[in-house]
């Protein structure tokens, strides 16, 4: 079976995080919580997301992304090529959320 590319940064690091998309977005929250912001993520927006179809998102989800996945939103939303190189990484080395288990 063929592996399809990933469109974005943000969706390669989801799909090869060993979390569930809801388990995802419940860390998610969970990282909002603990950085004081009030900000929730359903698994619908999340794959919005992962697809870069995103016009114009709150700045609180915008600063809890860039806190959980370690990269600028502008980025993540980019092609995952793209983002490592600019990130000064080989494109084989995705950086990954910094969260324990949801």
């Amino acid at each position: 079976m063929a592996v399809l590319p990933h469109r974005t940064l943000l969706e390669k690091l989801v799909r090869e995080n060993r979390w569930t998309i809801d388990e995802t977005c419940h860390a998610f929250e969970k990282k909002a919580y603990d950085l004081g912001e009030q900000a929730s993520l359903s698994p619908r927006q999340l794959a919005r997301w992962m697809g870069g179809q995103v016009d114009r998102p709150r700045p609180v989800m915008q600063r809890v992304a860039e806190e959980f996945w370690g990269h600028d939103f502008a980025v993540l939303l980019g092609p995952p090529d793209t983002a490592d190189l600019a990130a000064g990484r080989p494109s084989n080395t995705p950086g990954e959320p910094t969260l324990s288990n949801p």
